[in-house]
């Protein structure tokens, strides 16, 4: 008598091929940590990715591992890259293709922040600087919303001086990038929502270190269409700096690459 195996196949029957697959997942788990903290960590948690995006990782990796209807060789969570490595058979890989953009599409993509500081501790400055009174009072309205549409943006853009310095902080979706203000550190995370058509990002700032196991931190967190703005008010140490943020996605990596394959 033949015995089958439970993959269907005679048991002296040639193993199926596998191949080793590495999938970018920043983007599906990263939406538990988009929704903004504050209070108190230490310098080893700033340092590390959001709790909140590791257990995601751990949870898509036991989806992947059970959910789908031909099992996995094996499945790794590589937390650095929120990535999952995968050995699975041509057909297998499909199916994990097909879960994984039913759960969001180009999960890793890069986004680009540009960080334009307005002011510190008071827009006097700026309200000041040679405007009508019409003007001002234009500029006193801009600076009191949280966020801009693409036309307020470009107002105070008009409003304003150009700034002396600008920082570019580029993103790969769903990882912390740590980025500082003269010293005073912030991080900042962004994902694309695919439904909106918008860039979430979450920004972290210091707002005191008092030692290694008690940092006071602060943070924001915007959801911004194609050419909105939000105000970023950045404190620390006692000190104030206003950033105008902007968000630009740029280019779709490379579908998942085949590392290896293996009989």
């Amino acid at each position: 008598a033949v015995v089958i195996s439970a993959v269907g196949r005679a048991d002296d029957a040639p193993a199926e091929k596998t191949v080793l697959k590495v999938y970018p997942v920043g983007d599906i788990v990263a939406a538990a940590a988009m929704t903004p903290g504050g209070g108190k960590t230490t310098l080893a948690q700033w340092g590390a990715e959001y709790s909140e995006t590791i257990m995601a990782l751990e949870e898509l990796k036991g989806i992947v591992e059970t959910m789908c209807e031909e099992r996995p060789v094996a499945v790794k969570a590589y937390a650095p890259s929120l990535s999952l490595i995968v050995r699975h058979s041509q057909a297998g890989h499909e199916e994990i293709d097909r879960l994984l953009k039913k759960l969001a599409e180009d999960s890793e993509i890069s986004i680009e922040l540009e960080c334009r500081p307005l002011f510190s501790q008071s827009p006097s400055k700026l309200l000041n600087d040679g405007h009508t009174e019409a003007e001002r009072k234009q500029l006193e309205s801009l600076l009191s919303k949280p966020q801009l549409t693409e036309a307020e943006a470009a107002e105070l853009l008009k409003l304003i001086p150009p700034p002396e310095q600008s920082q570019s902080v580029r993103l790969r979706t769903g990882r912390r990038t740590p980025w500082n203000d003269a010293g005073r550190p912030c991080t900042a995370m962004g994902r694309v929502n695919r439904a909106a058509k918008t860039v979430s990002v979450r920004i972290d700032n210091v707002v005191n270190i008092q030692n290694d196991d008690e940092t006071l931190f602060a943070s924001q967190s915007f959801e911004l269409q194609k050419g909105e703005a939000a105000l970023f008010h950045h404190y620390c140490d006692g000190g104030l700096v206003v950033w105008l943020v902007t968000s630009e996605i740029l280019e779709a990596e490379e579908p998942a690459a085949q590392v290896d394959q293996k009989n």
